[in-house]
């Protein structure tokens, strides 16, 4: 995998510097990411309740317990440190590890809800996030093996969540 990882980001980060538009676009695109998903989970605050407990309980798990977790027993340099020639296109702390990508972490964590309960809207979300995502491997600052494990803790974080939520529903329900 290191392998294959190693080359993705070596052939996109290569293509950064090709076009300013694109890195215009793709940079201003990385900047708005966390807040355009903030954005969504403020929506259901108003709209539904549940999506909204069920993606900030599942977002926190994700990003702020889960990803710092794994980081401190996995130290993955990020490629702009461990490879020569990724530019580092994003500002990005060399210090903190690269995997899982917590950008992705979150992201995916809020759009993973919201599928749970809408369908249409939670699959724009997920493409959404997975392109955000991408762009970070673009920037240098993340492998994609990075944004397969935000995917995947993300994941684990809604199953969570969504048990927590649901037993706590329930026996207030029953209660």
């Amino acid at each position: 995998m290191n392998n294959l990882d190693y080359q993705v980001v070596i052939w996109l980060n290569d293509l950064a510097g090709k076009s300013d538009f694109l890195n215009a676009l793709l940079f201003g695109l990385n900047k708005i990411s966390l807040v355009l998903f903030g954005l969504v989970l403020v929506f259901y605050f108003f709209k539904n309740r549940k999506i909204f407990w069920t993606g900030l309980f599942s977002t926190i798990l994700a990003r702020g317990v889960l990803t710092e977790l794994i980081r401190f027993l996995i130290p993955r340099p990020r490629p702009f440190i461990a490879l020569e020639n990724v530019k580092k296109l994003v500002e990005q702390n060399p210090l903190e590890p690269s995997f899982p990508s917590g950008h992705a972490a979150l992201m995916f964590a809020i759009a993973f809800t919201v599928s749970l309960f809408n369908k249409k809207i939670g699959g724009i979300l997920i493409v959404v996030a997975l392109i955000l995502s991408l762009i970070r491997v673009y920037a240098g600052v993340h492998y994609p093996s990075d944004i397969l494990g935000g995917i995947i803790v993300a994941g684990t974080s809604v199953y969570l969540a969504q048990k927590f939520i649901r037993r706590r529903t329930d026996r207030e329900t029953n209660g």
